[in-house]
């Protein structure tokens, strides 16, 4: 390795060390306080979004002196994000190679993209080259070197692509790179990766982990186990749980995290709810934009603390209804404790000969049309996929055409792929958003 490149690592190590330090062991409440002060004044200085609607709110910078005073600012709503993007929602301090542009998954039906400060993540992930340890003494288990792996969709825009590239370019020397799968790919190759690499941990989405679990009961296949199974990115509701449960017996960690701000709360091994990483985020439980009593369900509203490029500060777009924790964790942590009631979560699509399509692949497809202001898609036959297109507009022959086309590169002529264009997609009476994608088909069960 050249002396640059090793100038280069010294210097994300200087810079990500104390970084990570503040974030996972500092004074929580102060550090918040301090960041949210920071990033309030940063966003409005530099980001024509917060400008905006601070100033229609009639909020200055100075009004938010921490924590305390985060009601006075208004609600950012994913369709913010959408109109004021690019220039609307991009730092003007921050000059091209500094970010990176990444899109959500679409798991919502309102799909988002977003700027990514690109000096931040470089920092954390060089200081996360302990995080195979640090798992380990957390949840009191001996996990081995460069032991971890990943099950994630590897669209080039998506946040998780832009992990794995941006970590290609540390020194192999330092960074061994842990082996990694497209989430869109079979079953049966997660399968296959799993029992073949037998990683120590597997990080991956909820469905994910379903869908092997059905296909190795299914066909009697004996599954590797990892220690620690962590998922994130959908809701892990108490049904996939169980069906995980049944065949992978490592510990199973539920993270709270999204393309918009990232890792927000994670479970530890007790299981009451998921401890909010203060040091990065805060966390909101609100109703009419007001903050709830403890215990109290509401929705999910969150502060991201550190991205430059595109600050996320009290953002209601994520469409995930929860409450916080009145009890204490046995674990002895004092930082909040999220438990999620109802979010984003999608059904896989079955098809003749079993075949499972994971429904990133079919929101992917459609995320980033133009014409498409929020989608649904419904499997109401085993030969039947329909898509429900809210359109901007009136829906034409020519929009109709080109959803068919996307989708159908994914089904191909497993089934018909029909378009029904529709004013609007309801939410569900508790206030919740639809979820995206949706099969009628009852499936294989182990519960």
């Amino acid at each position: 390795m050249s002396i640059q490149a090793y100038s280069r690592l010294a210097g994300h190590i200087v810079r990500g060390l104390p970084l990570f330090v503040r974030m996972n062991f500092g004074d929580f409440e102060k550090t918040a306080s301090a960041r949210l002060r920071y990033m309030v004044r940063y966003a409005y200085d530099s980001v024509e979004l917060y400008r905006r609607k601070y100033d229609e709110a009639g909020i200055k910078p100075q009004h938010i002196r921490g924590v305390e005073d985060l009601g006075r600012l208004p609600l950012v709503t994913k369709k913010d994000l959408v109109d004021a993007y690019p220039s609307g929602i991009l730092s003007r301090r921050l000059k091209p190679g500094d970010y990176y542009m990444g899109s959500t998954s679409g798991s919502t039906g309102v799909p988002v993209r977003i700027f990514k400060d690109r000096g931040v993540l470089s920092t954390l992930m060089t200081a996360s080259m302990f995080l195979n340890r640090m798992a380990g003494s957390y949840l009191g288990m001996k996990i081995r070197p460069d032991s971890m792996m990943y099950i994630f969709v590897d669209a080039p825009d998506s946040l998780e692509g832009v992990i794995v590239a941006e970590k290609s370019r540390l020194p192999v020397r330092f960074f061994k790179q842990n082996p990694h799968l497209d989430a869109l790919e079979p079953v049966e190759t997660h399968v296959e990766g799993i029992n073949q690499y037998k990683p120590d941990i597997l990080v991956t989405y909820p469905s994910v982990l379903r869908n092997m679990a059905l296909y190795a009961a299914r066909n009697e296949v004996q599954m590797h186990q990892p220690q620690a199974l962590m998922v994130t990115g959908e809701l892990l509701d108490p049904n996939t749980r169980r069906v995980i449960e049944r065949v992978f017996k490592g510990e199973l960690l539920n993270f709270y995290a999204a393309t918009e701000c990232g890792v927000v709360a994670m479970e530890c091994r007790y299981h009451k709810g998921m401890h909010v990483k203060a040091g990065s985020a805060i966390v909101e439980v609100v109703c009419d934009g007001k903050a709830v009593a403890q215990g109290e369900t509401g929705e999910i509203v969150v502060t991201e603390l550190w991205n430059g490029a595109t600050p996320i500060i009290r953002y209601a777009g994520l469409g995930d209804v929860g409450q916080f924790a009145t009890d204490e964790c046995p674990c002895g942590a004092r930082t909040p404790r999220l438990k999620v009631i109802e979010g984003r979560k999608s059904d896989a699509i079955e098809l003749k000969g079993n075949v499972t399509i994971h429904p990133f692949s079919l929101t992917l497809a459609l995320e980033h049309i133009p014409g498409i202001t929020r989608f649904q898609i419904v499997q109401e036959e085993i030969d039947l996929v329909r898509a429900v297109i809210v359109p901007e507009g009136v829906g034409t022959a020519e929009l109709a055409e080109t959803i068919r086309y996307r989708l159908k590169e994914i089904i191909r002529d497993r089934t018909r792929v029909e378009v029904v264009f529709v004013h609007d997609i309801p939410r569900l009476p508790n206030g919740q958003n639809h979820r995206v994608v949706v099969s009628k088909i009852a499936r294989l069960s182990l519960v």
